[in-house]
């Protein structure tokens, strides 16, 4: 992807223990077969794992979002933020929208937002803007802030062909 000159990328990623992923993703299409229960689940925690370490040393620009989903994986949103402390320059939890498959959960309150982004603060810097639009901005002010202290950190130069403030900001 660097070499097609992307430098920032999104990745979701709702759950790295399998035995929690399988109740949010029903199957994985993988080498040309589907995966279910925690053995989709592991390929796709294990791939998107190898994904954001193998951008995060290509030098692209990596954010993730997290769906807060109460029932399945609220206690664990904060060990993702653990595990990729060292390869994301911000997290982004966003609230469940109970739809499809997960039209019987409920929504995560505020109060419960609010805690499990503070817990995950301790590890990664936290996108608070987000108004379940469900597009990413980039660009903004603080996120350049945040984004030259993320690579000062982890001792790696902020690629200076990235001005952020030439960035636009997407939505739909």
């Amino acid at each position: 992807m660097a070499n097609l000159n992307v430098r920032t990328i999104t990745v979701t990623v709702n759950a790295i223990k399998p035995e929690i992923l399988k109740d949010i993703v029903e199957w994985v299409y993988y080498n040309k077969k589907v995966y279910r229960g925690e053995e989709g689940a592991k390929i796709l925690i294990d791939n998107q794992l190898e994904g954001i370490k193998k951008a995060y040393d290509e030098g692209l620009i990596i954010k993730v979002n997290s769906v807060l989903i109460p029932d399945i994986n609220m206690k664990h949103i904060v060990e993702i933020a653990k595990e990729l402390k060292d390869y994301i320059y911000i997290h982004n939890i966003i609230p469940l929208i109970p739809l499809y498959k997960m039209k019987h959960l409920r929504p995560p309150t505020c109060e419960e937002i609010k805690k499990v982004r503070e817990e995950a603060e301790k590890y990664v810097p936290q996108f608070r803007a987000c108004g379940q639009c469900r597009a990413d901005a980039v660009g903004l002010i603080k996120e350049k802030k945040i984004l030259e202290e993320f690579f000062r950190e982890k001792n790696k130069p902020l690629n200076k062909n990235i001005d952020l403030f030439d960035l636009k900001h997407f939505s739909h």
